[in-house]
């Protein structure tokens, strides 16, 4: 084998490094599917949902209890997994229609969002789908160079165990 020079290699580890950066950013936006902003709103339509079933709950309970009925102001109820393993009957209890009712949605929402500063910021949908592409492309061109120094360092330096076939067959 020849030795390659240094300035080559070093190249290489630099454009390695540029591709391991975007598969990252692209890895990340792909399993973030919303922004912070869009979390939120998609919250405040929730908030909205469990406010006017819970108010409609307590509602239903003073009617009953106005015409002399039981009444269980405070009852939650929750659907049953029929279908769990033998022995055990998980369910699902939704609390958001009871606690907005009596707490309100600033406070619930306050308690929801305390740790949404920890979420990636995001991006919406149309902007993600934007820099994906233009990641896709960089990645292309970075691929693109890093192999066309890999065939003219006629096997000095090794090709990565990730590239992509289409790029080493484009290139040779």
């Amino acid at each position: 084998m020849s030795r390659t020079p240094k300035s080559a290699t070093e190249h290489v580890e630099t454009l390695r490094k540029k591709i391991t950066a975007l598969q990252l950013e692209r890895e990340t936006l792909n399993s973030q599917k919303r922004s912070r902003e869009e979390v939120v709103a998609q919250l405040d339509t929730q908030l909205s949902v469990w406010k006017s079933a819970g108010i409609g709950n307590f509602t239903r309970e003073l009617q009953k209890s106005a015409s002399g009925q039981a009444t269980d102001f405070l009852a939650v109820r929750g659907a049953a997994n029929v279908q769990a393993a033998p022995g055990t009957a998980p369910f699902t209890l939704n609390l958001g229609p009871l606690l907005v009712a009596l707490v309100g949605e600033k406070v619930v929402r306050a308690a929801i969002l305390s740790d949404l500063d920890r979420l990636p910021e995001g991006l919406t949908a149309g902007a993600s789908k934007t820099r994906i592409r233009a990641i896709s492309s960089e990645l292309d061109q970075l691929e693109a160079q890093e192999e066309a120094l890999i065939d003219a360092s006629n096997g000095a330096i090794e090709r990565r165990s990730d590239a992509r076939p289409e790029i080493i067959l484009t290139i040779n």
